[in-house]
């Protein structure tokens, strides 16, 4: 089992954590606004698998960082940093500066946005065929009026993957 995995694992970082976070703020929480604009020409430009694809490239990039990581806030405190800071500096600027001063607040993690942009292209090259979220979306087709689309389509990797999860999380709830 891949080292950043199991961290993950052992500090209890779920997709909630590390994928939710980035992909329901679009990447505005961890990249300046130059480099937010160069990530989101190729999610614009490519299958709408890529912006999934973004946030694991964006996680294995950062891999060394989030393998000092400890405490489940300071994992939480990775993916979201402007958006907290930015409500910091409008109410009190100065206490921004105390809270970075004092460490409180760090500095952004500084991730290259072309390093991520590479990861992501690699990672779709690479990942086989039964794990690859484009075969499980459908290329830009509106929705019915009225109507949802079923989302049964995971790859069986991933259901058998997510029932032993969920079969282990009720293991640990019983004792």
């Amino acid at each position: 089992m891949p080292v950043l995995f199991q961290h993950f694992i052992k500090y209890r970082v779920t997709t909630q954590t590390y994928a939710w976070t980035v992909l329901q703020t679009g990447f505005s929480e961890v990249f300046p606004r130059s480099d937010w604009m160069k990530l989101w020409d190729h999610v614009l430009m490519n299958q709408p698998s890529w912006m999934l694809m973004a946030a694991v490239a964006y996680t294995l990039v950062n891999r060394g960082p989030l393998l000092d990581c400890y405490e489940l806030e300071s994992f939480k405190q990775f993916y979201r940093f402007i958006s907290d800071s930015c409500y910091c500096i409008r109410e009190s600027p100065s206490h921004f500066l105390a809270m970075i001063m004092s460490g409180t607040i760090r500095h952004h993690n500084g991730t290259g946005v072309a390093t991520v942009i590479k990861e992501t292209y690699r990672l779709m090259r690479t990942t086989p065929n039964d794990l690859d979220p484009q075969k499980s979306l459908q290329f830009f087709t509106p929705l019915l009026q009225g109507q949802y689309q079923l989302l049964a389509k995971f790859p069986q990797r991933i259901k058998v993957c997510c029932q032993s999860a969920l079969n282990e999380l009720t293991l640990i709830q019983l004792i």
